[in-house]
């Protein structure tokens, strides 16, 4: 991953700057979740934690970061290539925060001598802890679908299969399999040691017993910065410089991990929006008004107990939703990708698009179960007879509307971009945007260093500007590229 320029202005990255963007990437659900389920579960839980991440999600993860190298292009124009008339659905996986704790208890208030509880252990609570071995190794706990799901839900949000930030990341690789294989060790390098080592540093502060999440909190607590400093105030009331070094490391991270997915979005919508919109946004009197005003914004979460409550009423419905998500996003994806390949008949690609395939498949399955047995059975809000102002009824109302709003606009108004933008009559319009169309590759794409597996090749006029398969391929043999194939 030397750092050199390739293709029409787009930076190529040096390990180091690509090994802290996956830091980033990670952002705040791994590292304040993962610790909790070691204790929920005991260290066993890492079993299902890897598993789960090594047999579904690497080849998803490989997939998607492979596609933005070859053709260039963020999960939007990807994906609205796959499958027209669904483009702008996705667009709603990219402002979903993620959740750090579940909002059922939010309808209620429990106050313990007239003040919040939040979680504080004495000495009693730590020798029985100690008695009962929270740490010894119980196997009987995999048998239940519950910490399987939760490693499914860890991976989804915090590698972010769904939300676009992997193939913006491919996008500045360079597509040589080599390079893509040495970029994904690196992620899953970063993502499998980054977690435990914040696991190991919270666990100690840890409530075995809390049903809500991380910490043991007051049900009228709002997750946030303040309840992180809250639940671990027993334990760091005597050492301000640790809390203030966990209040920085926390911002910091989540909010880089927020500006990486705002960074995807605007790359998204810069190559779609208007020349005059585009002339307009690029003031700099404009950029610095929006940069102050997204700073403002990303503070509140981390800055306040309740200023990510609404987050979380609309996240408690947005797991309703979550599985259809990722089966019109990552399924489309990798189908495309099995039908980049049909033209080759190794048993190698064989075999690696069945493991695609079946990833997204398997990943599907399991968040059809997830929702139907663990979601949608339970409210997200609870009423509150003693409470004043908007009802349980208007919650749930504002809440299904904000999750299901974007959603259903999406299909009207990808539905109407995809017909519009076809040609020929109506009907004509209507079965072009259903068809799942081949992906385009980039102008770039000469630059480009490919496998060095022998391909079949074809001919085809230079004049298409749309290309639906890799049509030539020469092989160059030269000291720079010894041997390698490169595609035209």
């Amino acid at each position: 991953m030397e750092a050199a320029p390739n293709g029409p202005g787009i930076p190529k990255w040096n390990t180091f700057n690509y090994g802290m963007v996956c830091f980033y990437s990670i952002g705040l659900h791994a590292s304040i979740s993962l610790p909790y389920y070691l204790v929920k579960y005991s260290v066993t839980y890492l079993l299902a934690h890897y598993i789960i991440l090594l047999s579904f999600c690497v080849p998803i993860c490989y997939v998607q970061i492979k596609l933005g190298a070859i053709y260039r292009q963020n999960i939007l124009g990807i994906y609205s290539l796959l499958v027209p008339i669904l483009k702008v659905v996705l667009v709603y996986g990219w402002v979903a925060p993620p959740p750090v704790a579940p909002s059922e208890p939010f309808g209620s208030l429990v106050e313990v001598n007239g003040s919040f509880s939040y979680h504080e252990k004495n000495i009693d609570e730590e020798q029985e802890d100690q008695e009962l071995g929270v740490w010894s190794l119980s196997l009987a706990k995999l048998y239940s679908p519950q910490p399987w799901m939760n490693a499914l839900i860890l991976h989804i949000y915090s590698l972010g299969l769904w939300s676009g930030v992997l193939p913006t990341i491919g996008a500045h690789l360079y597509n040589n399999k080599t390079t893509i294989v040495r970029a994904n060790v690196i992620l899953f390098l970063v993502y499998g040691l980054v977690p435990v080592v914040f696991g190991i540093a919270f666990i100690p502060f840890i409530s075995t017993n809390s049903n809500y999440g991380m910490f043991e909190y007051g049900e009228k607590l709002k997750p946030g910065l303040g309840l992180l400093l809250l639940g671990m105030f027993g334990k760091i009331r005597h050492v301000p410089g640790i809390a203030m070094c966990l209040y920085l490391g926390v911002y910091l991270l989540g909010m880089l991990h927020m500006v990486l997915h705002l960074t995807v979005i605007w790359e998204a919508l810069l190559c779609s929006l208007p020349t005059c919109i585009l002339q307009f946004f690029r003031r700099r009197s404009t950029l610095v008004a929006i940069l102050s005003f997204l700073s403002f914004i990303l503070c509140i979460p981390y800055s306040f107990q309740s200023g990510v409550y609404l987050y979380m009423l609309v996240n408690s419905y947005l797991d309703r939703l979550i599985f259809t998500v990722i089966i019109v996003s990552i399924v489309p994806t990798v189908i495309g990708y099995i039908k980049q390949n049909l033209m080759y008949l190794l048993l190698e690609r064989a075999l690696m698009s069945l493991w695609y395939g079946a990833s997204s498949l398997v990943i599907a399955a399991m968040l059809i179960y997830y929702f139907a047995v663990y979601v949608y059975p339970f409210p997200a809000t609870i009423r509150d007879p003693k409470a004043e102002g908007a009802s349980s009824d208007d919650r749930q109302c504002l809440g299904w509307f904000v999750a299901v709003g974007p959603i259903i606009f999406g299909f009207i108004l990808g539905a109407f971009h995809a017909v519009y933008t076809e040609k020929g009559s109506f009907t004509e319009r209507c079965i072009r945007a259903l068809k799942s169309d081949s992906l385009q590759t980039a102008d770039s794409s000469e630059y480009d260093v490919s496998d060095k597996t022998p391909q079949t090749t074809s001919s085809k006029s230079n004049s298409d500007v749309t290309l639906s398969k890799i049509e030539t391929e020469v092989v160059i043999d030269n000291q720079d590229l010894s041997s390698d194939l490169v595609k035209v």
